[in-house]
């Protein structure tokens, strides 16, 4: 299927202020994970975090995933996140064009603890 992005939304402006719940996790990867040459990757290399945060409240309520090693720069440690989605287009617009986050749609279906996600389809069949 083709790529095709959500129709460009307005954003509220920063700062964003939200809370609500994270869970994180790491795993392995079997290959090196490419990062920028200013960048050092932590774990050996090979290490991902996977995020998975729940906005309840605040600027903007949504879901998002997040992938990404942990990196340095210089004495600096951070995540980055290499692959984000998010189930809202306000958070979408707004990661890419304040802050340059490579966000893409998705759907979250809870069920209690359980969370499912899956790309977001628009009507013409295309994942966005």
């Amino acid at each position: 299927m083709m790529h095709q992005d959500p129709p460009e939304v307005t954003y509220p402006p920063p700062p964003w202020h939200c809370t609500g719940r994270m869970w994180l996790t790491t795993a392995e990867c079997v290959h090196k994970i490419a990062v920028p040459s200013d960048l050092d990757t932590l774990g050996g290399g090979r290490r991902i975090v996977i995020g998975l945060v729940r906005y309840e409240a605040g600027t903007l309520c949504c879901d998002e995933l997040v992938v990404g090693p942990l990196v340095r720069s210089g004495r600096r440690i951070g995540l980055l996140a290499q692959h984000i989605w998010v189930d809202d287009p306000a958070s979408l617009w707004g990661g890419r064009r304040l802050w340059g986050i490579p966000k893409q749609l998705a759907s979250f279906s809870w069920d209690g603890p359980t969370v499912t996600t899956s790309p977001a389809i628009d009507r013409g069949g295309a994942v966005t």
